[in-house]
């Protein structure tokens, strides 16, 4: 999703700018928001079938709330819904509560994303085909607790994970895995500095590091391999990005590093590692225009020594135009630039060809 550096952190007015107030009385409000949107896929993404090029449809509802305390503290709540492809029944996205303690920070207990979800934020410019390198791109995980400090260009944040069943833990699983991540405990730490307007526009560093350690009761624990019994343990994260511009308009290029390992059960280990390179320009009529190289190597220690990578490389192209701050319509694309094809005798001829979409979208 097209987001800006600036202003990451999650306002009580929800994700979309244009939410409507339709409370508004002795310092409380209650805001609604949402979208609605069509993409065309081309044959080779697969949605409705082998080879076959399919329009879907989605939409999402968000509510929000704010209230004064008192002078110094505002209780807030958000929560959000998704609504894939109008069948498949309604999700929670987001839904948290928290406390605005206005220039001390931010608190918030529910569903929602760790800390370190902001550093990868610096390459998440895309709508389908960019974030390869992003582990925790869309992990909205329940029972979470979390603190933002975000003032005078110093951004710091810290969450808590506590216990919870059939969560997304580093974008895994995927849609094509019989998998349930039942998680006992983590913890998620990132900090970054913004300097305001070098030359055309804000240059932002920003680290992060996460632990997540899954749940090890007999009939909770998370087994990777049915056939010789092994699980998964804990797993780590870190990433780094930097960032110059804004998407909103004018020039923005960014990179981003990701480091991934997990643990299992036998003395194996994963490893995942990537980097992510974006750039484009955002002209004064709403017209972007974005690209960018994509690369993450996959390897396994099965306590013999590294087994040989599977490589993924990627070129993203997207080309965007807001028509005004409630409508935009899109054209995005995926090419092969040297990827794996077949490994560990499996092939991944569909993963290396090219993919074309055409969207549109409505925000309320």
């Amino acid at each position: 999703m097209k987001k800006t550096l600036l202003g990451i952190a999650i306002i009580t007015s929800g994700l979309y700018a244009n939410a409507a107030t339709v409370y508004d009385k002795d310092d409380t409000t209650l805001e609604i928001g949402g979208r609605v949107q069509s993409v065309l896929y081309n044959t080779k993404y697969n949605q409705a079938g082998d080879h076959d090029a399919s329009i879907v449809n989605s939409s999402r509802f968000s509510l929000s709330g704010r209230t004064r305390i008192n002078d110094y503290v505002s209780g807030f709540a958000f929560a959000e819904w998704e609504m894939a492809n109008g069948k498949d029944g309604i999700s929670a996205r987001e839904q948290y509560v928290g406390a605005d303690f206005e220039d001390f920070g931010r608190l918030y207990a529910g569903k929602t994303y760790d800390a370190v979800k902001h550093v990868i934020l610096a390459t998440d410019i895309f709508e389908d085909f960019g974030g390869l390198a992003q582990p925790e791109s869309d992990d909205f995980r329940n029972g979470i607790l979390k603190y933002e400090y975000d003032n005078h260009g110093f951004y710091a944040s810290a969450s808590l994970q506590t216990a919870a069943d059939n969560q997304k833990v580093y974008g895994e699983p995927d849609d094509d895995e019989d998998i349930e991540m039942n998680v006992d405990s983590g913890f998620a730490l990132s900090a970054g500095y913004t300097i305001e307007d070098v030359v055309f526009g804000p240059l932002s560093f920003n680290l992060g590091y996460s632990y997540t350690r899954l749940q090890n009761d007999k009939e909770k624990r998370v087994i990777a391999d049915p056939d010789s019994g092994t699980a998964l343990d804990n797993g780590r994260n870190i990433a780094a990005s930097i960032s110059w511009g804004s998407t909103d308009e004018g020039l923005y290029i960014a990179a981003l590093y990701t480091d991934k390992k997990w643990n299992f059960s036998n003395n194996i280990l994963g490893y995942t590692r990537g980097y992510e390179i974006v750039g484009g320009y955002t002209f004064e009529n709403g017209i972007g225009i974005y690209t960018g190289f994509e690369n993450l190597y996959n390897t396994m220690d099965d306590g013999y020594g590294k087994q040989p990578n599977k490589i993924d490389r990627r070129i993203p192209v997207y080309v965007n135009f807001n028509a005004n701050e409630n409508f935009n319509v899109w054209a995005e694309a995926r090419f092969n630039a040297g990827s794996t094809p077949e490994f560990g005798g499996m092939k991944f001829h569909e993963e290396t060809g090219s993919v074309f979409s055409v969207g549109a979208r409505y925000t309320f």
